[in-house]
């Protein structure tokens, strides 16, 4: 059985801030917290322009929020902020370093529902860098399940799945299962670390076209988008990710 919760709270407790932005091991509030205003401008921000929409009186639900790296700027541009995380450490450090966030509900869930929010209700939901980390298949369901659930008719999504290259499928889950097992207890004699070789970490890939085929499935529009991610302001290198985002669609379809 695939323990997210536990392994999250590990690797909270061993190096939060590390494990939520794994490019640096030298965070501190200030740099951290920067880097999650300055993502939030060119992943947010951007979307929303484009859309020509003004957010200040949206709902919002943010998946995977970590010690709240975005949330914080988040929370400066909607109405309301739904946070959550699977692990109870990083909701924990999340609520002590955005204490005084009054628009934030920070809450711990089981990686897959949303059960405090009501069907209908939502009017954009966030996953960025997080998905990618998702161990199965069909945990990525279950969240997209929960996205349709939860957005209002015509609400905004915009979403991170990991793909795979070239766009085909990977080994099955049960060998990355078994392969991640080994390469966990293997690790300390391997020099690998522990906390960055299973599928908590790793996550489940997708064919682009498998994306595009589950999102339309739960009645929701489908574009995407190859996005600069700002990597270049932190790192001096610019990357580009794969997003998926539309509208929950207002008629069944």
């Amino acid at each position: 059985m695939l323990n997210m919760k536990e392994e999250w709270n590990e690797r909270a407790k061993d190096n939060p801030l590390y494990y939520v932005s794994a490019f640096s091991k030298d965070w501190n509030d200030e740099s951290f917290y920067r880097w999650g205003e300055i993502q939030t401008q060119i992943v947010i921000d951007v979307f929303f322009r484009s859309l020509h929409l003004c957010t200040s009186d949206f709902v919002m639900l943010e998946i995977g929020c970590g010690a709240g790296r975005m949330t914080r700027a988040l929370a400066s541009r909607f109405r309301k902020v739904f946070a959550y995380d699977v692990s109870e450490e990083y909701i924990r450090i999340a609520k002590n370093k955005n204490h005084y966030l009054k628009n934030v509900v920070f809450t711990v869930n089981d990686g897959l529902s949303f059960s405090e929010v009501d069907n209908d209700s939502i009017d954009f939901v966030f996953s960025g860098w997080t998905m990618q980390h998702m161990p199965t298949k069909n945990v990525v369901i279950k969240n997209i399940d929960e996205i349709a659930r939860v957005l209002k008719p015509g609400g905004f999504y915009k979403i991170d799945p990991l793909l795979t290259k070239h766009g085909t499928l990977v080994d099955t889950t049960t060998s990355r299962l078994l392969s991640s097992r080994i390469v966990r207890y293997s690790a300390s004699h391997l020099g690998l670390n522990k906390l960055v070789v299973t599928p908590t970490w790793r996550g489940a890939r997708f064919a682009e076209e498998e994306i595009i085929e589950i999102l339309s499935k739960h009645n929701l529009t489908v574009d995407s988008s190859l996005e600069n991610d700002g990597w270049e302001l932190i790192q001096g290198r610019k990357t580009l990710r794969r997003w998926f985002h539309g509208q929950k669609r207002t008629v069944l379809s």
